[in-house]
């Protein structure tokens, strides 16, 4: 009966070392995926500061068109029934002509 106790015991003690070893594998399994998933997770909010830098700069862009002002007179040239003497080119009669006053 020793004989079977013993190989027994070997074998029962060969289970326990596999099934140990399996839960390392396991472990470090998971570990694995944690920081794969934190990586990602990383790399997901350097593309959102990213994105919101380009967004800002787009926006302070698009404000800065947008307040662009000109100041300019525009005149519809028209000839003038009182004055005699037509001073303006016939061409530009019933044009919209703009002067910058800048």
């Amino acid at each position: 009966m020793m004989v079977r106790y013993r190989p027994r015991l070997r074998e029962r003690e060969e289970e326990e070392e596999e099934e140990e070893e399996e839960e390392e594998e396991e472990e470090e399994e998971e570990e694995e995926e944690e920081e794969e998933e934190e990586e990602e997770e990383e790399e997901e909010e350097e593309k959102e500061e990213e994105n919101k830098m380009i967004n800002t700069t787009l926006k302070r862009k698009r404000s800065m068109k947008e307040n662009r002002t000109f100041n300019l007179d525009a005149t519809v040239i028209t000839r003038d029934d009182d004055d005699d003497e037509a001073s303006y080119d016939p061409r530009w009669l019933g044009k919209l002509v703009f002067f910058n006053d800048t």
